[in-house]
């Protein structure tokens, strides 16, 4: 990486706050495409790939210029806690190279971001993510999806185990209370975070963003309202009141597909329901 390019990097890096940074992907002179064995070559739209495809920049001439990036990317915080943590995410280049347009080539896991021309702050970000994935198949990961219905405790209790497996079968047997309904808690809990990463990826995965966590808790909304400012998702409680969780976009250099949570201490009582519904087996289909 010469002195030049490292420098318009990290200039991009120390200047970033999420929306800070223009967005101009549609500008770009290539496009991004993937050739999955089942579904043939496609614009790449949902922001993420994995590392089983083929990858591709489109254009007419030239390369891409493509930083790996380092980033540890948490799991959404609960729709109460609205005083979220100072500070944004550290981002770092770990690597950088290029690729001619045009070129067949695959990656391995990770958060990329493109350009043609690394002296500018656009370009276009996409995650490369484990062949299994919208599904979560690696233990680690599965575990890590427990987050918004388990206690550090618990999680760590499974972490530590001899075998996580069976202290993961025996977590879902408690919280089922017996095996039929913990199979079906299992299905209904990782369908759902499949949905999450399917839809809602953006420069993380998708059962980390806000819409994922809500989704994951309460499941499909009972009625979803687009408008110009972004997404209301509304549920009925079992009191018969409705609540409405409000999405607006925010954009960054990775995508224009974000979305965050307006965050209220008025769902404390609402979010504890639908999290002990969980954990007490009692969550419907």
């Amino acid at each position: 990486m010469d002195r030049k390019t490292v420098g318009a990097f990290l200039l991009l890096i120390a200047t970033q706050w999420w929306g800070a940074l223009p967005i101009a992907a549609q500008s770009l002179p290539f496009s991004l495409t993937t050739n999955n064995p089942s579904q043939g070559m496609q614009a790449v739209k949902a922001n993420y790939a994995t590392e089983n495809d083929t990858i591709r920049f489109t254009g007419d001439s030239g390369e891409v210029f493509v930083y790996r990036i380092k980033a540890g990317f948490q799991a959404a915080l609960p729709p109460m806690q609205v005083n979220l943590p100072a500070g944004q995410p550290v981002l770092a280049p770990d690597s950088l190279f290029s690729v001619a347009v045009n070129t067949d080539f695959r990656l391995p896991v990770g958060l990329y971001f493109a350009q043609s021309d690394t002296a500018t702050a656009t370009g276009k970000g996409f995650l490369i993510a484990d062949r299994a994935y919208p599904k979560l198949r690696k233990i680690d990961d599965v575990l890590a999806a427990l987050v918004y219905i388990s206690t550090n405790d618990e999680i760590a209790e499974i972490n530590s185990s001899r075998d996580k497996k069976a202290a993961l079968d025996n977590y879902w047997l408690r919280l089922g209370g017996n095996e039929e309904n913990a199979r079906r808690m299992i299905r209904i809990f990782y369908q759902r975070v499949e949905h999450a990463n399917r839809y809602f990826t953006t420069y993380k995965e998708g059962w980390k963003t806000d819409m994922g966590m809500i989704y994951i808790i309460f499941g499909e909304p009972s009625a979803l309202n687009r408008t110009a400012n972004g997404e209301e998702w509304e549920y009925r409680t079992s009191g018969k009141s409705t609540i409405r969780f409000t999405f607006q976009p925010k954009a960054n250099q990775f995508t224009g597909l974000h979305y965050e949570l307006v965050r209220h201490a008025r769902y404390r009582d609402v979010w504890y329901e639908y999290v002990d519904r969980w954990r007490h087996g009692l969550v419907a289909n």
